[in-house]
């Protein structure tokens, strides 16, 4: 995870150090640097694989995003931190027997913005527990690390507030050798996202 999250920090610092040092001739100047906060809500719909029968679980994930953008309103990238809390249950519960997945999600990656989209890759971390409640009772801990890509739209309210409406896709190999769990299950998740930008400009200059 640690290597993940490294290689990702030196592919953002390039990415941002090269646009700082240039402006690209299709897209408007002057470029301007800016620290942006996102809160976030997700409505996320979830499958975990490789336990014979395939559950199916749905619920909301709240949190933050923080990035750090350089560009303009026609182009900027950046590296971000996202941090979420999910609360999911699963979709075949009844008043006999019911389960969940509770945890938090933290991402480190790269986001590039369009004037109307963006696009995004970071590299996850998962702690989640999963509880089942009625006949049965019973509470498992599950950590891995995994992946999320995304992509959406993104819409300028004013030139230091935008909206975006986005989807994520994430999956996580949950080994094993780091759970109490007696062979490997694949997580894989899809979210609806909706955020809002809020900046704090840095900095500008003609280029």
């Amino acid at each position: 995870m640690l290597k993940r999250f490294a290689l990702i920090l030196v592919a953002a610092a390039a990415l941002t150090g090269a646009t700082s040092a240039w402006a690209l001739p299709s897209y408007s100047s002057p470029w301007s640097q800016s620290l942006e906060l996102n809160p976030v809500v997700k409505y996320t719909k979830t499958s975990i694989f490789g336990q014979g029968s395939v559950p199916s679980y749905e619920g909301f994930a709240y949190g933050a995003q923080v990035q750090y953008m350089i560009g303009t309103t026609s182009f900027s990238m950046g590296p971000f931190f996202e941090m979420v809390t999910t609360s999911l249950d699963n979709s075949a519960n009844n008043s006999d027997q019911s389960e969940s997945l509770t945890g938090t999600f933290g991402t480190i990656g790269i986001k590039l913005y369009t004037e109307y989209t963006y696009l995004k890759l970071g590299s996850s971390q998962m702690r989640l527990t999963d509880r089942t409640h009625g006949n049965v009772e019973n509470s498992k801990q599950f950590k891995s690390d995994g992946i999320e890509i995304g992509a959406g739209v993104n819409y300028h309210l004013t030139e230091t507030i935008a909206t975006n409406l986005g989807l994520d896709i994430s999956y996580f190999k949950i080994s094993p050798a780091n759970n109490a769990i007696s062979q490997r299950l694949d997580y894989m998740s899809y979210s609806l996202v909706l955020s809002f930008r809020f900046s704090i400009p840095s900095g500008s200059g003609d280029k």
